[in-house]
């Protein structure tokens, strides 16, 4: 069964001591675990993809969709985000896109995209899909 990870867990550890996390804290949590398969498309081969989504009712909107990246698809991601340089500062630990996005994350975003779904019609059916990103 899974187990609801902790702030740190997800988001690591804070400067300040606004979330103070302890393991009871996380035992109180019910997590809603929804299980579907997605139709293959143009990004993943042939073969439908079982994406479950999984809701962290401590962090309202936040769902972590299980196996919608593919691990060369993760790999791509990463990758990008280091050769951007974005963490070489050791004190950045995220970074926000505006506008017209870099390479690797419109990967993403035409993975998303092609995922019914994930988002509202109104959402989904939206030009660009995104214009900014938190990373």
């Amino acid at each position: 069964m899974y187990k609801d990870p902790s702030i740190e867990e997800l988001f690591g550890f804070s400067d300040s001591n606004e979330y103070e996390s302890t393991e009871e804290n996380n035992s109180s949590d019910e997590l809603e675990v929804f299980d579907h398969k997605v139709s293959p498309s143009s990004f993943n081969g042939n073969e439908p993809i079982d994406i479950s989504s999984i809701t962290f009712p401590s962090i309202s909107g936040l769902i972590l969709y299980e196996n919608l990246l593919t691990h060369e698809q993760q790999n791509e991601l990463i990758n990008g985000i280091i050769e951007a340089n974005y963490f070489d500062n050791s004190e950045s630990n995220q970074a926000m896109c505006f506008g017209t996005l870099p390479s690797f994350l419109l990967n993403v975003v035409e993975i998303i995209s092609h995922t019914p779904g994930l988002f509202p019609d109104g959402i989904q059916n939206r030009k660009p899909l995104f214009d900014q990103a938190c990373v």
